[in-house]
């Protein structure tokens, strides 16, 4: 949930900062779910049973026993009113001002079986707004990278890293 923050961050282009490298991010334009999907997700972060269903539009891999109730216990842990920020602003703010603003190397690494923030839309949406913009596609990964693939992930970001130098 941070590829919108991390996006106005480097519209900021505070002091020092060489690049920027956006994880399977949000989109700058409002995401087109409508309130009584949005609602749902809200409701799927209440419980476990609601987290498992998450979980199998999030991921494209399968995770560990451990890795499941990590994220299982992490979601239920979250405050509300943060999930709740997030299901009735986040999801629908509008940054697509700032994001042309962005001035420094930006890699955007996303998986191919993302089907929460997919390739062709992060695409269309950040390339157009984004001087260079470059991609690193993950294959066989969904959206929750950092947990099904962080061996790939973690080469990614050294590759981007790599090439703001």
């Amino acid at each position: 949930m941070g590829g919108k923050i991390a996006q106005i961050f480097g519209a900021r282009w505070p002091p020092g900062l060489k690049g920027l490298v956006l994880v399977a991010p949000t989109p700058p334009t409002p995401m087109p779910v409508p309130k009584q999907q949005r609602d749902s997700f809200l409701d799927s972060y209440q419980s476990p049973a609601g987290v498992e269903i998450a979980l199998s539009n999030l991921t494209a891999r399968p995770l560990s026993p451990e890795l499941r109730k990590q994220v299982t216990d992490d979601t239920l842990g979250g405050a509300l009113a943060a999930k709740r920020a997030w299901t009735e602003e986040g999801m629908t703010l509008d940054i697509t001002d700032l994001v042309g603003n962005i001035n420094v190397p930006t890699t955007v690494i996303v998986g191919d079986a993302d089907r929460v923030e997919n390739e062709s839309a992060l695409r269309r949406e950040l390339a157009s707004r984004i001087k260079g913009v470059e991609f690193i596609v993950l294959l066989g990964v969904g959206h929750l990278s950092p947990l099904e693939a962080p061996g790939e992930l973690a080469t990614a970001i050294t590759t981007a890293t790599s090439r703001m130098r």
